[in-house]
This record gives structure tokens, sequence and C-alpha cells, in this order.
């Protein structure tokens, strides 16, 4: 190692110790000492040196505080601070006792009414009244806060020691509303939208200030206003109210149908309705499954009245009446229908009582139920009831076999007709025998009654020559697999007949137009033939035979236009015969007919 690099580490190792132990030696030489700070009455003051806050708390001690005079100060909230000037010397411990005076007095505020909400310098405090120990001497601010009152904004000092009581009294901000309504009371009232009940209405607190009131009523338009509440005052509301409904007067064939309004029911017919103006959905249905049921569309007008009268569908069914010996008279629920065999519609759904009456044969009296749509047939068999055949539209049962003592019963002349309990599992009611001639004796056998049942045709006549007639008993007793087939009344047999004649006329009418179409296009084609042609006489020649297919065309256009209106007439004829065909009408047009043992033996025809 070179002798000038030995010199330079020496010198570094000398200017930079040096310093070090330089500013040792002076340090420990410097002058310092100690300041301990307390406060009186009480502790927690912050404490302030040569006016620097020192972070410290009385009690404190300030440590390493340069020698000299300084300043120590301490502060606390509510009292006022202390200050004092003292000397430090070097290494010595001064004492500073400080003392804080109270800068607070105790408040009490109370409110009238009691319990108003109280903000002090813009801190919610509570309702009042209210304690406060110790506030701060001083001005200060408090708002008292009540409902239907106007708010108190109150100032006041604070003097340190001193007790203060402050009183607010605050004035109601609000008035008296009546409401009333006319024509109508029992109406609804809101106020800015809250529903405070119906008139008449006595509001005793409102606030002061502009409200909207509303007052409404079904049927009538809402009433609605803007009023202005004056403190202390009372405000009277008279609501005319407005109708807004029409009426209606509902009745009904038959009376008494329930009435229900877009869902809803409101009574029985005869009936009068105030409804609200618009479309409405009436409804009218009675209690029994007779009558159907009708529903209307009605637009109900503003302050109008209107009438509807309604007449309930009646439901029915079809009955077919058959008796052995043929030709009995009927009667239906009391009245006289005709002679059987019978058809008749249109007969109103539910039971009905049917009475059979021959010539020479005890009435018979039953019930029969009629279904809506279907075709109830009563088969009566008035020489032995058990051989009836009886149905509402269903499969058809056979009543049961009375036994002899009502039998006998029904025959004397001392016991009167019994009626027989009907069969649980028939759509019928079995019939009872009446006596319709005074007997003599006990006897229960009749006279044969001559057969009327079966008439008389050429078919009849083959057969019988290759069939020996049956015993005349058995006449008295046609089969009760085998019913009779439907007699066809001379109203039906026209309508048919006219339907068939406007089938034919149709087609006709439509051969017609297509002929006459035909023809029109080879009169059309002809005169193109006769427009391109060169040769005069090739020229006529079209021509002419263009003329001739046009008159042609134009006749069998014609001839259809006249079968058309024959189509219309056979149609109008048809249908006016299928509806005006009278339900009681026995005059059989057209009858097919049974034989005993199950054949047919033909068509009988009667104008």
């Amino acid at each position: 190692m070179s002798r000038s690099f030995r010199l330079t580490i020496g010198l570094l190792l000398i200017f930079g110790i040096c310093p070090a132990v330089w500013a040792q030696t002076i340090k420990k030489s410097a002058c310092s000492g100690w300041i301990a700070v307390e406060s009186v009455p009480v502790d927690g003051a912050a404490v302030t040196l040569d006016g620097k806050d020192t972070g410290l708390q009385t009690p404190a001690t300030l440590k390493n505080v340069p020698c000299g005079t300084h300043t120590i100060s301490v502060s606390k909230l509510l009292y006022v601070g202390g200050k004092k000037k003292l000397k430090v010397s070097n290494q010595e411990v001064v004492k500073a006792r400080l003392a804080l005076k109270p800068n607070f007095a105790s408040v009490e505020i109370t409110t009238r009414p009691v319990g108003a909400h109280l903000v002090l310098d813009g801190k919610s405090m509570g309702d009042s009244p209210l304690k406060i120990q110790q506030l701060e001497a001083g001005q200060h601010e408090v708002k008292a806060s009540f409902p239907d009152h106007q708010d108190v904004v109150r100032k006041f000092v604070v003097k340190k020691g001193k007790r203060l009581i402050l009183k607010i009294r605050m004035k109601a901000s609000f008035g008296k509303v009546v409401i009333k309504a006319k024509p109508e009371s029992e109406a609804s009232v809101f106020v800015d939208g809250d529903e405070l009940g119906s008139t008449p209405l006595t509001l005793k607190r409102v606030l002061a200030g502009t409200h909207t009131i509303e007052v409404t009523k079904d049927m009538y338009r809402p009433y609605k206003t803007k009023i202005k509440v004056v403190r202390g005052k009372t405000t009277i509301i008279v609501a005319k109210l407005k109708p807004n409904y029409g009426t209606l007067f509902l009745s009904s064939k038959p009376s008494g149908a329930l009435v229900t309004v877009d869902g809803r029911q409101r009574g029985k017919t005869p009936l009068s309705l105030r409804v609200k103006a618009g479309q409405h959905k009436i409804a009218f249905q009675t209690g029994t499954a007779a009558y159907g049921k009708v529903e209307k569309k009605v637009k109900v007008v503003l302050g109008k009245k209107i009438k509807l009268a309604v007449r309930l569908p009646v439901r029915t069914g079809s009955l077919m009446i058959d008796t052995v010996p043929f030709a009995a008279k009927i009667e239906l629920d009391g009245k006289l229908r005709g002679t059987a065999p019978l058809s008749l519609k249109k007969i109103p759904v539910g039971v009905h009582v049917i009475v059979a009456r021959g010539k020479g044969q005890e009435s018979l009296t039953g019930r029969i139920e009629v279904l809506e749509g279907k075709t109830a047939v009563a088969e009566i068999n008035l020489a032995d009831p058990d051989k009836s055949v009886y149905s509402s539209g269903g499969k058809p049962s056979a009543s049961r076999r009375p036994d002899s003592a009502t039998v006998a019963k029904a025959t004397s002349k001392s016991a009167p007709a019994k009626e027989k309990k009907p069969d649980s599992s028939s759509d019928f009611e079995p019939m009872t025998k009446s006596s319709s001639k005074k007997t003599t004796g006990p006897k229960t056998e009749t006279k044969p009654v001559k057969e009327t049942s079966q008439p008389k045709s050429s078919k009849t006549k083959k057969i019988s020559k290759a069939v020996p007639p049956p015993e005349r008993k058995d006449l008295h007793t046609p089969p009760v697999t085998v019913a009779a087939g439907r007699p066809m009344s001379t109203w039906r047999l026209l309508a048919w007949v006219s339907t068939g004649t406007a089938g034919a006329t149709a087609v006709t009418s439509i051969i017609l137009f297509a002929v006459g179409a035909s023809k029109q296009s080879e009169a059309d084609d002809a005169w193109a033939n006769a427009e391109s042609a060169t040769d005069p006489g090739r020229k006529q020649r079209f021509i002419d035979l263009s003329k001739d297919l046009d008159e042609q065309a134009a006749g069998m256009s014609t001839g259809g236009w006249v079968m058309a209106g024959l189509t219309l007439a056979a149609g109008g004829a048809a249908l006016y015969f299928f509806l005006t065909e009278l339900e009681t009408e026995t005059q059989a047009a057209l009858q097919f007919n049974p034989l005993p043992g199950g054949g047919w033996v033909g068509i009988g025809g009667r104008f």
C-alpha cells in the first residue's frame, strides 16, 4: 500500500468521526429542562407551549424544554383557560398549576303543547321538555316543531353560572273543514289523496294551507276542488254530485228470472236498476231446467231510461206416442192432443202426464220425462200395460207387470185407480189402469175390441194369402220389440216434395247455364273466324253461325233464370211447410205399418 493512499484514508477518518464527536459534546453541554403542567379544578385540558399545541392534556410533563422564558396555557370546553409565563433552567423541573374557570350554565326548555321537537344550534335534541346541565355560555338558537302548529325559532343567551328556563308557546296552524254531498250522502271523502271518511264529514284539525278535496260515490261523477284552510277558521264544502248512470227497467217471461249484470247478481224480474253509463252484459236465468238462459248486451246512456223485456226460451224435446189398440185418444198434461200414433214437437223438458183413452178399453195414466233435443217414445198397450215400452230418449225399457191384486183394484167399481210405483230402471213411470165404464160385478174380463191398428193395403193382402192369419187375441198385443214407424204428416210430405222440386230445378238451372255458356263461347269463336276470313262467302257463313249460336245461348240463359226462379219458389215453399207444420195434426199422409209378427207390410196413405 502506498504512502499517499494511507494518508488519504487517515484524513477521511479524521473528518468523518470528529463532527459526530463534536455534536455529541455540544448536545451534552446544551441547556434544557422540564415543565410539569396541571389544571384545576378539572383535568383533561389541552396544553399549549408558546402558542403551539403540544398534543398533551393535563396533567402532563413537557421534557427537553430549552432554557429560557416560555408561555404555557391550558384550555377546555365549557371553561375559560389559564395562561402563565415561566423560566426554564438547565436540568431543572418547573411546575405550572393553571386554573380553569367555568363558562357554562344549566338550561331547561319547555313547550306548549308538550312534545315539540327541538333543534339546538342545528343539532336535533329530541322532544320537549329538555334539560341541559352544562350549556356553554354565549348566544344560542333553538327551533321547536309540532304537527298542525307553526314552527317557533327562539334565540337566547346563556350566562356562565346562571340557570336558564326557556318557555316556548306554539300557535296552532289548523282550521276546521265541513264536507257535505248532494243529492246523495255516504260519499267517500279524500283529502290530498287520503280517504278520511264519508259525507257528511267534519274535520276539526286540518293543517292551514292549500288542500285538494275529492268526493266520490258509485254511479256519480267525482267531485274535485282545491281549498285554502285558514288557521282558526271553518271551511264548508258542498259537493254537488252529478249522476253518471242510466235506469234499466227489466222484465221477463216468465217473471222471477234472476238478473246478473256484469257477473254480479242484482235481483229478480221485474226489476228497476241504476247502472253506470256504458256497455254492460245482462243475463236472465230461471232456477228451473224448463227455460234456457238469455244474455243481452246493453249500452246504458247517461240519464236515460231503458226498458228491456225478454222471453226466456223454452227448452224442448219431442214426444212420439203410439197405442194398442190403434187410434186411442191422447191427453198430455190435461189437454187433448189427438189420436195415436202421434208425433208432438216442441214439448217443454220435464215430466209430463199422459192419459191414453181407447174405445172399449180402460184409460191408462202415467208420467214420462222429455229431455232437451231428445225424442221421448211412449208405446202404450191398453190391453196389457206390462207390454208397453217407454223411453225418454235413451235405451227403452218395459214397465213391470202389475200383480193381480193391483189389476183387480183398478177394475173394481168400489176401489179407485191405484198408481203403480215406477220402475227405477225405466225413464217412464208405469201407468195405472182406471175404469172408463161401470161394471156390474167382480168379473175382470173385457170384451174384445175390433182391431183397427193395421190399415189394409195391397201388400197386406198378398201376404195374407201365403201366411195363415194369426188368432184374434194376438192382434191386441203388438210385439214389444218392434216399434211403429214415425208417421209423416201431410204438411211434412208437402215440405219434402217442395224440397225435391227445388233440388231438381236447381240442377236443371245449373245445366242450362253451363250449356248456354258453352254456346256463347262457340258463338264468340265463330265471330272471330268471320273477322279473320278473307273469302266473302266463308265470312258470311261464320257470321250466320255466330248469330244462331248467340240465339241458342240466350235461350239457354233464359231457361236457366226461369229454373232458378222456380228453385227459389220451391225452396221457400219447403221452408214454409217445415216451419208451419202443425204439432197436433193426426191425419197421417204416409205410415209404415208393422205386422204383429214383426214384418213390415207396406205403406199406407191417407189424405
